[in-house]
């Protein structure tokens, strides 16, 4: 019977939405806007991929073309590191768009990614990205506060509601009978839209793995809940709400503070708390820390004067000339290790206040679902600033490990009396370790995906806490 009566409440309360004059046309505004934002993403993702495709093969005839050299001229040739883009991120572009997609990497540096959408476009990027994740966190939650703000209220306005109650329907089953009418169609729409990313995958891969059908689940799982604790918000606002119009101001109020207000303010808060030196100020340090570490081309330098000492003691020779190695490979392999060193303990620096900026966002989610589901949906399409830093980690290894490998050709396979002239055969940069990078597994967003929903859980909770005293408190 419960059931039965709640089922007709439910189906009461979408016919009064088809009917409606403004809710049928903003829906409809809603659906268009999101298929909208479904094909400007994949257009780009697209446009990206290709371009991004061309530029790597391009860069790997470009290295594999290049004639008998001298070792280090390969290693000042450089190479690139491209960073490889999940399929879900046109789904949440998130930080792809300023963080850049391509690393040169070469001897003795430790460069930043270049060529990001964000210096591309118009200042309107800042507002957010026009894709299904920003329609979802931002315009649907805006949508619904415009459809359902009277969902109660306006009953109580038109006297049905006594009507109602009168002859013996539950207060709290009306109510929930609203909430469902609202929620249920919202739900829908993100299992339909994760339906499409499915259909969407499966026509670009081929096939489907368990990452990505637990990415898109996972994905399917946070939008309802948060939809679902909207639905709740405004359904307990419009219940304890004396006049709609009351209830339209307060929500959209809401709406602001936390889809618009709040996470922007608390990445500056962050920004103001852990600032962050520019790349920069990072390479200027490091190159004054190397001064002070010495100079490799100086005989005479403390240092590397001590490293030669000490290989010729290795080797057990009393002069250079008598090593079995070129000792110029020796000092490459050692000033790359050093330099290295030192970049790293700057760009690790950069790291640290970042990670202080990130785990305060994370904090402040506690206070604000829309940011939970924002980490979520970043996290989970891997544009969020972890995986970008996971990019930098890896495409460091990879340039180190290159260049020492050509460092340890100009000691192994280049005469040290004839080094400055001595070519050698192109196989061997040929042969150089160079492998592509590639995302991490889910696994590596635990924490982050964990803690999201949790947040969500949590708001779930409070939001039906605050139903059900919206119910208790709701005046006929």
């Amino acid at each position: 019977m419960i059931h039965s009566i709640l089922w007709q409440i439910v189906r009461f309360e979408w016919r009064r939405f088809w009917r409606d004059k403004s809710s049928l046309p903003i829906a409809l505004g809603l659906i268009l806007t999101l298929a909208t934002s479904l094909y400007l993403s994949h257009y780009q993702f697209q446009q990206r991929h290709a371009q991004q495709q061309k530029a790597h093969d391009i860069s790997q005839a470009q290295w594999m073309d290049q004639p008998d050299r001298h070792p280090h001229r390969v290693a000042h040739f450089g190479d690139f590191a491209f960073k490889p883009e999940h399929i879900l991120a046109g789904f949440d572009e998130g930080a792809n768009a300023f963080t850049g997609h391509v690393l040169f990497l070469e001897s003795h540096r430790q460069n930043s990614a270049n060529f990001n959408d964000a210096t591309e476009s118009t200042a309107l990027l800042r507002f957010g990205q026009f894709t299904p994740a920003f329609v979802l966190q931002v315009v649907m939650p805006l949508v619904l506060i415009f459809i359902g703000f009277a969902v109660v209220s306006q009953e109580r306005e038109q006297g049905s509601l006594q009507q109602l109650v009168a002859t013996g329907v539950k207060l709290n089953q009306f109510i929930l009978g609203k909430l469902l009418a609202l929620a249920i169609p919202s739900v829908a729409l993100v299992f339909l839209l994760g339906v499409a990313g499915f259909v969407f995958v499966l026509a670009q891969t081929g096939g489907l793995s368990m990452d990505i059908v637990s990415r898109i689940a996972l994905l399917i799982l946070s939008y309802s809940l948060y939809l679902f604790i909207w639905c709740m918000v405004i359904t307990a606002v419009s219940t304890l709400a004396k006049h709609s119009q009351s209830a339209l101001v307060l929500l959209i109020a809401l709406w602001l503070i936390f889809c618009i207000a709040s996470p922007r303010l608390g990445h500056e808060i962050a920004h103001q708390l852990y600032p962050t030196p520019s790349l920069v100020q990072a390479d200027f340090a490091a190159e004054a820390a190397l001064e002070k570490i010495g100079d490799s081309h100086n005989p005479d330098d403390p240092h590397f004067n001590a490293f030669k000492i000490s290989v010729l003691k290795q080797y057990g020779v009393e002069k250079i000339e008598d090593l079995p190695v070129n000792y110029n490979g020796l000092l490459m392999q050692e000033g790359e290790r050093l330099s290295t060193q030192v970049y790293s303990d700057q760009h690790e620096k950069i790291a640290q206040r970042m990670l202080q900026q990130s785990t305060l966002v994370s904090n402040l989610a506690w206070l604000n679902p829309a940011i939970a589901i924002q980490q979520f949906s970043r996290a989970i399409s891997a544009s969020d600033l972890a995986h970008h830093q996971a990019f930098l980690a890896d495409a460091e290894r990879q340039r180190f490990k290159t260049v020492q490998y050509l460092n340890g050709l100009q000691t192994h396979e280049v005469q040290h009396e004839s080094d400055k002239e001595q070519r050698i055969s192109q196989q061997f940069w040929q042969k150089a370790p160079r492998e592509d990078i590639v995302l991490p597994g889910i696994q590596f967003a635990k924490s982050v995906l964990l803690q999201s929903i949790a947040v969500l859980i949590a708001w779930l909770v409070l939001g039906g806490l605050l139903f059900n005293y919206c119910v208790k408190r709701s005046n006929i």
